[in-house]
């Protein structure tokens, strides 16, 4: 079933998906630099890389739009194993109808 989660603000032009206990660590704010500054992998988007494992934390999109607030919706299903409810899948609407 899908249900509207909030709305994101955005300023910058860009949004940040992680998790948030590797974006807050110091030694991520090179990858998240080098994600804001870098080529793209694809178009609009750039993973963030940082830390000892150089594993990707996160993914920087970009809206090309810049201010606004947007709607995001999840879809969330019954599962037993996640004790009742799980998020499936998770959309930020940057051009809502």
């Amino acid at each position: 079933m899908k249900e509207l989660a909030g709305t994101i603000s955005v300023d910058s032009g860009m949004v940040v998906i992680g998790d948030p206990s590797y974006l807050k660590r110091p030694e991520v704010a090179a990858g998240l630099q080098a994600a804001m500054t870098g080529g793209r992998i694809v178009e609009g988007a750039e993973p963030i890389v940082g830390g000892k494992s150089d594993m990707t934390l996160g993914v920087l999109l970009r809206t090309y739009w810049g201010d606004g607030c947007y709607p995001v919706s999840v879809w969330v299903e019954t599962d037993p194993r996640a004790r009742g409810k799980r998020v499936r899948r998770v959309t930020i609407e940057f051009d809502p109808e």
